[in-house]
């Protein structure tokens, strides 16, 4: 039997991640003795039968799954990812052990021997979910977002057939543990702590006010140490006695918070979200039908199923991390923006932000290094590419909105 080490070397692995080595003697045995059970045709023509999983991308994985099933060191560690995902503390996200291709020839199979490792849980996401009665159309469309969903997102930023073993793959991971549905047009995580950069507090008359946590606050009012931020003004911290809460508030349609430090009466105001409160946290595949109606629908829609499915699971509220719930967009949009009518729901505050979430998102490259070289295929891209050039960034804030907002 090879070393441990001899094979980290042979695919270019600098480090043994430690799931890795706890299963690696084991696993190699089960190779010698079996092979790989998801490495084969069966298995992927059975996956095509029950989920319809991938169209015009199912030529590309027939072809992978050939190449990395004929590839004796690339299917031995396609089983090492899989048994390392399998062995994981619920709800643990493991970094992947990230395989150097020798050349660009052999970078697809590279990166599909961990897609074929995640593959291999999609019947038991099935499972799980028709064990929760989730409705059959929902688990099948999140179901084929995870994988065909991801080859093609892959596709658009890289202008290339593959699939990202690295943020994509501690992204899936998530859905394949069954915390994620894609309901409408939106996908919704059951994300079982807040554990944000803020804190929530509601009235007696159903008013918020939203304060910062623990966080360095810029001059400002984003986070200090954001991409472009100034240094920090002050030190958002959180004081709570038995009388009340103190703290900065945040101004929640700019997202930035105030260096006014302000006391809230524990009379007139109780903690409505506080770090570990559970909260649906949403996420925006792309669609062309991004309407205000679509959402309200999607966010009904993930209600009624959350309630009926996973009674146990109490959330608190809706809320949103994402560079589309970025004050600056308001400047940039036409009033009857699609985007602007999705940010405005909610109630935003700052966050830690490096500014790059838009460059994946918006322009399809998260690799660009020069904003010159930023596309102007829109009106959009354009106002967002100039902000870049002055000095700017596109943040990413958080927001949330509470459930008495839908319409049901």
């Amino acid at each position: 039997m090879q070393s441990r080490q001899s094979f980290l070397n042979r695919l270019g692995i600098q480090e043994m991640p430690a799931l890795y080595g706890k299963n690696f003697d084991t696993v190699m045995k089960e190779y010698d003795q079996c092979g790989v059970w998801f490495l084969t045709d069966a298995f992927l023509e059975q996956i095509q039968i029950d989920f319809s999983m991938f169209s015009e991308k199912y030529e590309f994985v027939k072809d992978s799954l050939e190449r990395v099933r004929s590839h004796a060191l690339l299917a031995r560690h396609s089983l090492l990812l899989y048994h390392m995902l399998n062995d994981r503390a619920p709800g643990e996200i493991i970094t992947p052990a990230l395989a150097v291709p020798p050349t660009e020839e052999d970078r697809a199979a590279y990166e599909m021997s961990a897609f074929f490792a995640q593959l291999a849980f999609a019947p038991k996401m099935a499972d799980f979910f028709r064990a929760h009665n989730v409705p059959e159309e929902v688990l099948l469309v999140t179901i084929r977002d995870t994988f065909d969903g991801a080859l093609h997102n892959y596709s658009k930023l890289f202008r290339r057939d593959g699939f990202e073993a690295d943020r994509i793959f501690r992204w899936n991971q998530r859905l394949i543990d069954g915390t994620i549905l894609h309901i409408g047009i939106l996908n919704f995580e059951m994300r079982k702590k807040f554990v944000e950069s803020a804190i929530v507090l509601r009235n007696n008359a159903g008013e918020f006010a939203v304060l910062v946590h623990d966080q360095p606050i810029s001059a400002n009012g984003i986070v200090a140490g954001s991409a472009g931020a100034s240094d920090t003004a002050f030190f958002g911290a959180l004081t709570e006695t038995d009388d009340y809460y103190e703290g900065y508030p945040i101004d929640t349609r700019n997202a930035v918070a105030s260096s006014d430090k302000k006391r809230y009466s524990k009379r007139e105001w109780d903690l409505f979200i506080g770090e570990n409160d559970p909260v649906i946290s949403v996420h925006i595949p792309p669609s062309r039908d991004f309407t205000p109606e679509n959402m309200e629908a999607a966010y009904a829609d993930c209600l009624r199923i959350l309630e009926n499915s996973f009674p146990e699971y109490k959330p608190r509220a809706f809320y949103c991390h994402s560079w589309l719930m970025d004050p600056q967009l308001r400047e940039m949009m036409r009033p009857t923006s699609n985007i602007l009518a999705f940010q405005e729901k909610y109630l935003r505050f700052p966050n830690p932000s490096d500014g790059t979430a838009v460059l994946t998102f918006l322009f399809d490259d998260p690799t660009v290094k020069n904003w010159e070289d930023l596309p102007e295929n829109s009106s959009l891209q354009r106002k967002v590419k100039a902000h870049y050039l002055q000095g700017n960034f596109i943040y990413e804030p958080c927001g949330f909105f509470p459930f008495d907002a839908i319409k049901r």
